[in-house]
């Protein structure tokens, strides 16, 4: 499974693996791991973690989570959805990466389910 997309705030969205705080959205992240799922970012979601700042305990607890090698392209259908989404929303305009984001996500789970 390609997680992509985490609702709430980069904050929230990187939290987790900072301080080991729950929210809703990390529990459901440690029950797929609980149930040996594969967790892999988008390149995205690695860009929004990367630019920290990050201790090196951070960075070490996350890429033994989510290995820098199992992420995910953004390519060009990533990036074709993406700005249809931009174009259809209103007030777009600092949204660019959660957009992108959730065109990722939406076209990893439209591409896992066509293969069940």
């Amino acid at each position: 499974m390609g997680v992509g997309f985490c609702p709430g705030r980069q904050s929230d969205r990187t939290g987790y693996v900072a301080t080991g705080r729950c929210s809703d959205w990390s529990t459901a992240l440690r029950r797929a791991f609980d149930r040996g799922e594969e967790i892999r970012l988008t390149a995205l979601v690695a860009y929004e973690w990367l630019r920290g700042p990050r201790t090196m305990a951070e960075q070490e607890a996350a890429d033994a989570l989510f290995p820098p090698a199992s992420t995910l392209v953004f390519g060009p259908e990533e990036a074709a959805l993406s700005a249809k989404f931009y174009r259809s929303v209103s007030r777009p305009r600092g949204r660019e990466i959660d957009l992108a984001i959730a065109a990722s996500a939406i076209l990893r789970s439209l591409t896992q389910n066509s293969s069940c």
